[in-house]
């Protein structure tokens, strides 16, 4: 039979013409979440060739269905565009791909995260919604005339083999340039990419999104990790061996000593970047961190390089409490919030409180709170509508309550919840920034870090007045920074700043000295008197003290990290005065 002849079947040509437009129509939602996640990495033709390449691969099962089932068609297309744009929304907001775990994870679903989706949402995300419409219209109108194509079914899963072949083939070569090596050496790592990648928008850049949910569902179905006898060597040598930090200067220790009966209270500042008290109008929006940072008896880090990840602020916490590394793929909330950590609660061994403005089931906060060692959790200080002018200060009014009621020494760890996003809303706040110098957000961020630093002032000062400023401890750090693309391009950098008032030691020079957020972990245990190397110091080092040459690289670091929390085997420590865990 001639090509020609072959094609003049009507059933044949009705069936490539509903399916070649039903590919169309959901290859739409999938060039907008190719131009949103991979846009830096991809060019044009190779977005257009992964979008239909991948709405080819997603529709095949369903190319044999009979007139019967064919809505199921729209159906199956309409899952996939729920996935897409929940995955635009995610990307806009953490710059990633939804890991997989968190799609089948209530814990991480709450109203922050709901409130700052929906205030991402763009007249573009449209086009999605009538891609779909269009798609159960053209169901509803050809179902009655179509029937199945046994030579169409060939036709169609042929092309889609091809296409297929088509997208390794490029993405494979792109590997192969951009790593300088063989299409061979390539392939190699584009097959074993696809069981290491560590940032989600990998996936749908490499094995496309087809390949990154399969690799997303494949997550939900991981058997719980069993330490090899490599992983084991690997904990023992960190165990005995990670000495990062050189002793204190010469004097320090016996002046830190002094500190181990003093009070420490960590305030972790929601979502701060390092930028913003450097701003010209720091002194207007933030006079209170403007003025620690410009005292030489505070201890000012201005420079750490935040670590956090799908967690943000629980992984800010997580750091702060255990000094371990978060997970890189997924918020560690959602499968590891219950385990034995090491942590400082623990290791102080004194009675401890922590004060949240959210409820305790939001980020998993309950389960984390006994993880961490804390005797008690105080949670929902901050009630449902309340302005983000007055938010923060509720939360310090609690805690300043609370603080008469605490046996001495004790830990009390704060988080404050008004920076958090979205800043597209109304903050209460009048705050005089010069005209057209910020992007409403930005406007809106530092209205709202204005309100944060009254508080924080009002704070210091109830604390000061009542005698309490010479028996304390207070370290000051955000839980990680906000950037673009949530800010303007000005907050692009991905550091945040750490305050430590009370510690009686002078700032050096190392102080202003680039840092990790893990190194704040020992080096809050250096200022409440904590000075022994031979208990647990966590992953960082100590900001007090020299560094010292060491084999143990930052990925190994990590490395070494996950293994503990996945496996949940910990190094074991005994604190001199704290409690054996």
């Amino acid at each position: 039979m001639a090509p020609c002849d072959y094609f003049r079947n009507v059933d044949l040509r009705k069936y490539l013409t509903y399916w070649g437009s039903a590919v169309t129509l959901t290859a739409v939602g999938l060039w907008m979440a190719y131009a949103a996640v991979a846009s830096e990495s991809m060019s044009a033709g190779m977005r257009a060739l992964y979008a239909v390449a991948d709405a080819m691969v997603w529709l095949l099962p369903l190319v044999w269905v009979s007139r019967k089932w064919l809505y199921a068609v729209p159906a199956w297309g309409t899952l996939l565009a729920v996935v897409i744009e929940a995955n635009l929304l995610y990307a806009r907001n953490f710059n990633d791909c939804i890991a997989g775990i968190s799609y089948f994870a209530s814990g991480t679903v709450n109203p922050f995260v709901i409130s700052a989706s929906l205030s991402s949402l763009r007249a573009a995300d449209m086009t999605l919604l009538l891609s779909i419409g269009a798609l159960w219209m053209l169901t509803a109108r050809m179902r009655r005339s179509y029937s199945r194509s046994n030579p169409g079914m060939a036709v169609y899963a042929a092309l889609a083999v091809m296409l297929f072949a088509a997208q390794c083939g490029a993405s494979v070569r792109r590997q192969a340039i951009y790593s300088g090596t063989s299409i061979p050496e390539a392939f190699d790592d584009y097959r074993d990419g696809f069981r290491q990648q560590t940032a989600w928008k990998g996936y749908v850049a490499q094995y496309g999104f087809p390949g990154y949910l399969v690799r997303a569902m494949k997550d939900n179905f991981r058997t719980p990790v069993r330490l090899s006898a490599r992983d084991i060597t690997l904990i023992d040598d960190f165990r005995r061996n990670y000495r990062p930090s050189a002793p204190l200067p010469v004097g320090a220790d016996s002046m830190l000593s002094l500190n181990s009966g003093k009070n420490l209270i960590l305030i972790i500042v929601e979502s701060l970047n390092a930028k913003a008290i450097t701003l010209p109008e720091a002194p207007l929006v933030a006079p209170n961190l403007t003025r620690l940072a410009a005292d030489t008896a505070v201890l000012h880090f201005p420079r750490i390089e935040a670590m956090t990840g799908h967690g943000r602020s629980s992984d800010g916490q997580f750091l702060y409490n255990t000094g371990m590394l978060p997970l890189r793929e997924e918020a560690l909330i959602n499968r590891y919030a219950s385990a034995p950590y090491p942590s400082l609660a623990k290791i102080l061994g004194r009675e401890s409180t922590e004060i949240i403005g959210e409820d305790r089931s939001v980020w998993n906060h309950g389960q984390t709170s006994l993880s961490y060692g804390f005797s008690r959790l105080i949670d929902n200080t901050v009630p449902s509508g309340t302005p983000i002018a007055e938010m923060d200060s509720l939360i310090f009014a609690r805690a300043l309550r609370e603080l008469p009621r605490l046996q001495r020494p004790f830990y009390l760890e704060v988080t404050t919840i008004g920076m958090h996003k979205p800043y597209g809303r109304d903050t209460g706040v009048d705050l005089p920034l010069p005209p057209d110098s910020y992007t409403a957000e930005d406007r809106h961020y530092l209205e709202a870090l204005h309100a944060f630093d009254r508080a924080l002032g009002d704070f210091l000062d109830s604390i000061s007045r009542s005698g309490q400023a010479g028996e304390s401890v207070i370290v000051i750090a955000a839980d990680h920074e906000e950037m673009y693309p949530m800010l303007s391009e000005r907050f692009t950098e991905k550091t945040i700043p750490a305050f430590i008032l009370g510690s009686g030691m002078p700032r050096a020079p190392r102080h202003s000295a680039p840092h990790i957020q893990a190194d704040l972990f020992p080096t809050v245990l250096d200022a409440i008197g904590r000075t022994s190397t031979e208990e647990y110091r966590g992953m960082g080092r100590s900001m007090l003290r020299d560094t010292v040459a060491t084999t143990f690289t930052l990925p190994r670091l990590w490395e070494i990290s996950e293994i503990q929390i996945k496996s949940r085997q910990f190094p074991c420590f005994i604190p001199a005065n704290g409690v054996n865990h």
